[in-house]
């Protein structure tokens, strides 16, 4: 009998030495990850407050300018003053709208208004917004319904054509290209740039991350914001060479009956 009790108590301290061992390794696992968290957050802070230096000390030195030899400037030059503050607002406004869509894509509260859209508007919404409707071409091969939250598949789209934009020379076009199968929607935006390096077409995707060769304006928010909305949805975001030459960023969209369009959040 006391052999059979010495038993169960050596069984009842293993069990309770292994729980307390994967407990403890639950917490450490935790703290790892809150300490993983907390210099993201470090860097979060850091690259925010450096992207909003600039912008801002343009803003100061403006309204600096204009306190002092207002009274004394042309009307163009004050006008043209305003005008490139008012210019650094708005980069301003759109960076700290891409720093809350980053916030939600983080702590997975995403919210997306699924409804049926017509693809081409969407295309064309861009288009205008990225400056880029006098040089995009639109080819609906087919798929010109989708469902999804427009304002999300616009904001990937357009970043997508400013991206575009800046690399691809100016005489080259840019094309959305618009497909679909039994699963899903595919936008395509292709350039005639020098395209992406294989080893770089994973990381472009990362947030605040920029090519090492890359002198043009940004933060490095576009793509990673473009991967949240598109994952979002469901569907998945990447890069390719295009046929032509320069880059081809693939996205895709679930295929949805127009009565599933609801409020998803992720």
């Amino acid at each position: 009998y006391q052999r059979a009790e010495h038993r169960r108590e050596r069984e009842a301290l293993a069990d309770l030495a292994e729980s307390r061992g994967l407990e403890l390794g639950r917490e450490r696992a935790e703290l790892d990850r809150l300490r993983r968290l907390d210099v993201k957050r470090s860097e979060y802070v850091a690259i925010a407050a450096h992207e909003f230096r600039s912008p801002l000390a343009a803003i100061v030195g403006v309204l600096s300018t204009l306190k002092t030899h207002g009274a004394v400037l042309d009307r163009d030059v004050r006008e043209e003053l305003i005008d490139g503050a008012a210019a650094q607002a708005e980069r301003l406004g759109r960076l700290v709208e891409d720093l809350l869509t980053v916030s939600r894509i983080d702590d997975g509260v995403l919210r997306l208004q699924l409804a049926e859209a017509n693809a081409r508007e969407l295309a064309l919404q861009a288009a205008r917004a990225s400056g880029t409707a006098d040089r995009v071409k639109i080819d609906l091969v087919d798929g010109e319904r989708v469902v999804c939250d427009a304002d999300a598949v616009v904001r990937v789209l357009t970043n997508l054509l400013d991206n575009a934009n800046k690399y691809a020379p100016a005489d080259t076009p840019l094309a959305v290209r618009v497909s679909e199968d039994a699963e899903f929607v595919r936008f395509e935006v292709r350039d005639g740039g020098s395209g992406i390096a294989t080893e770089d077409r994973e990381a472009i995707f990362e947030r605040f991350r920029r090519l090492r060769t890359n002198d043009k304006p940004g933060a490095g928010l576009g793509l990673y914001i473009s991967r949240g909305l598109v994952e979002a949805h469901g569907g998945t975001i990447g890069v390719d060479d295009a046929p032509e030459g320069g880059a081809a960023f693939t996205f895709t969209i679930p295929q949805r009956p127009a009565d599933e369009a609801v409020d998803v959040t992720e």
